[in-house]
């Protein structure tokens, strides 16, 4: 009688082990977060930079970049914005192009009561753009001597990507700035 009751308390005991470990199991959410993991996980950097460098589908990213003999920020450099300014009308003229982000259009804006208002950077004063956490970082660096020209697609077009690599050839014999695309 000894043993059957240890046997029957150890079946009770497997079947209460299997159900509990079932319904654990069946609830248990994984998180595939990387703030659970830690920061100084070498494959952690190399994602979070993977991430960072690529784009989503249908964006171009064009990178200016002064050279390394201008001195001063991009804003400052006439023919810098000059450039973009150029670029920004071709590419808005373009049927696939949705629409196009840069430092031409960053604006500062200002709520006073019930009005708000905005003043582009580039007409009143362009260093402010470097205080705006909004765009540094995303269309300006830090320094001021790199920006980005975003372009949203509406459609693939595989001739304006054939231009803005020919325009970027061509451009970096004779310009003041670097450049680069991404998402081509």
């Amino acid at each position: 009688m000894g043993k059957l009751k240890i046997l029957v308390l150890f079946a009770f005991l497997i079947f209460i082990t299997l159900l509990l470990g079932f319904l654990g199991f069946s609830r248990l959410e994984m998180s595939s977060s990387l703030s659970i993991l830690p920061k100084n996980e070498p494959a952690v950097k190399e994602l979070k930079m993977v991430k960072r460098l690529s784009t989503e589908e249908g964006i171009i990213l064009c990178i200016l970049e002064l050279k390394p003999e201008i001195n001063g920020m991009i804003f400052e450099n006439k023919q810098a914005i000059e450039e973009i300014k150029n670029l920004v009308q071709v590419l808005e003229s373009r049927k696939s192009v949705k629409n196009v982000d840069s430092i031409l259009e960053a604006s500062k804006l200002e709520v006073r009561g019930f009005s708000i208002s905005y003043r582009k950077y580039l007409e009143s004063n362009p260093k402010e753009i470097l205080k705006d956490p909004f765009y540094v970082g995303n269309i300006i660096s830090k320094d001021g001597r790199t920006t980005a020209v975003v372009i949203h697609l509406k459609e693939s077009d595989q001739e304006l990507i054939k231009e803005l690599k020919n325009l970027k050839l061509k451009k970096l014999s004779k310009s003041n700035h670097r450049s680069a695309c991404s998402g081509l």
